[in-house]
């Protein structure tokens, strides 16, 4: 979305405060199930749509879309998520 009108009309399911799934499916054929090539990585899941591809942070008022977008304070949290739960330097990070 690109403004407040934009972003209202969008179906509930793809806003961020749709409830989400706390256990992500792996489907057992796909690249991180059975044998794929990711199938012993840890995965995070961030169920939050930031609509501005993780780089955004401006609120509301700023360029008066009258929308804020925030995603690069979700990716930061989600990073700092990652690393408490034992990611250090040198470990791969695929996004």
């Amino acid at each position: 979305c690109w403004d407040a009108a934009s972003c209202g009309a969008r179906p509930h399911q793809l806003k961020s405060t749709a409830s989400n799934e706390e256990v992500m499916p792996t489907d057992p054929q796909g690249i991180l199930g059975g044998e794929g090539p990711f199938a012993d990585f840890h995965r995070a899941y961030v169920p939050h749509c930031s609509s501005d591809a993780w780089i955004g942070d401006v609120g509301p008022k700023a360029g008066g879309a009258g929308v804020s977008w925030r995603g690069v304070r979700i990716l930061r949290e989600a990073l700092r998520h990652v690393v408490s739960r034992g990611m250090q330097d040198g470990d791969l990070l695929v996004f």
